[in-house]
């Protein structure tokens, strides 16, 4: 019998789930990623998400799950992998917003270090001196870094090589350039049959786990549970150097809608912006190019509306990132058949959870044992 460990998906959640597998057993591990090399292509893909941030979580575990993530990020830091940009998080949105009073409560409910300001002008101390709002936005909420918190910028794509390179000291193999065709039962074995650097391979393992929504439709169980969701982002080359902050807008009806970052790329910086809800603008008729070009000129015109400093400022280039998406806004996790498991549909968020999902979904593999904090993101919760 074979007792080999397979994870698909070579981006940062399935780059976690290796490095913390070979930390804690001996069996073989194997990760298989489409790409062609280790830099993330897709939910993954860009240099910059937000970090350590409590307001805004989908659910209290979130919040118990930073703690968690923190720790595994400083580790990475101290073993000279260059992850992380400190800064604050501004929300900001009109008087009486239901997103602005959830985001006031939770303040109070988690303990949050953060400032409330109701005047742009005294909360611009606080706001990289370059934040403009209008009349009406004109309630700004400061999440501030500590220590503690770790709030600021995670960079995907070196959080993405630090867990590959240290998985891979510790015996893990990654095989990129490949592509996993099908997924069945061989006697007591899951059987995988792969296009390896175009040549057709069969792979044999006594668990699978799926984290990459690339493959959630082997799955009659998750085919209608985590869709794809397009995410156009353009980046504008900035000379700006107090620009270390974060930005979230809330539209009228209280959703998440500009979101607003710094970017640190071949020692330049850019200034990195895209829309959370775009289901005003979503056209399923265009491709992900034609989508993209529809969008920057939006992103660009709502950015210059509140970023003075960018006027004038031609987009430096742009991309399309990709998340996986559920009805609740949370992952699925757990076993859905005999060995094979998933880790997928993070909305955007795997980024900040990577370090904690990582190590949790590796401890319940080998120990079959579920930890409290994941029990809310049970792949059979009924969504």
């Amino acid at each position: 019998m074979s007792d080999t460990l397979i994870v698909v998906g070579a981006g940062l959640i399935g780059s976690s789930i290796a490095y913390h597998l070979s930390l804690i057993t001996n069996k073989k591990i194997i990760v298989l990623e489409r790409s062609q090399d280790s830099f993330p292509a897709y939910s993954s893909k860009g240099g910059s998400r937000i970090t350590g941030r409590a307001l805004g979580s989908e659910c209290a575990e979130y919040v118990s799950l930073l703690s968690v993530s923190n720790e595994i990020y400083r580790t990475l830091i101290k073993k000279g992998f260059p992850i992380f940009y400190p800064g604050d998080c501004v929300t900001v949105g009109s008087h009486g917003s239901p997103k602005i009073i959830q985001t006031l409560a939770q303040i109070k409910d988690y303990s949050v270090e953060a400032e409330h300001f109701t005047n742009k002008n005294t909360a611009k101390f606080y706001t990289d001196e370059c934040l403009v709002t209008n009349d009406v936005a004109d309630e700004i909420i400061v999440e501030k870094h500590s220590d503690i918190n770790m709030l600021g910028i995670l960079d995907p794509s070196v959080c993405v090589q630090a867990f590959q390179a240290l998985a891979i000291k510790n015996g893990v193999e990654f095989k990129f350039d490949t592509q996993l065709v099908s997924l069945s039962k061989c006697e007591d074995q899951n059987r995988l049959e792969i296009v390896s650097n175009g040549a057709m391979e069969v792979m044999l393992a006594e668990k699978v786990v799926l984290a990459t929504n690339a493959n959630t439709g082997y799955l009659s169980t998750l085919k209608a549970k985590v869709w794809r969701q397009r995410m156009p982002l353009i980046f504008i080359e900035i000379e700006h150097a107090a620009f270390v902050n974060s930005y979230l807008y809330v539209n009228d009806i209280g959703a998440y809608d500009l979101f607003v970052m710094p970017e640190h790329m071949d020692g330049k910086l850019y200034l990195k912006a895209g829309i959370h809800d775009l289901e005003l603008y979503e056209d399923v008729a265009l491709s992900d190019e034609q989508f993209l070009q529809k969008m920057q000129g939006v992103i660009h015109d709502k950015v210059c509306e509140y970023f003075p400093f960018v006027r004038g400022k031609k987009i430096s280039h742009t991309v399309i990132c990709e998340y996986g998406v559920t009805k609740d806004g949370l992952p699925y996790i757990g076993e859905v058949d005999q060995g094979v498991w998933v880790a997928v549909g993070f909305n955007g968020n795997g980024a900040k959870h990577a370090g904690a999902f990582g190590l949790l979904v590796a401890r319940l593999l080998i120990n079959q044992k579920i930890d409290p904090m994941l029990e809310r993101f049970a792949v059979n919760r009924g969504v």
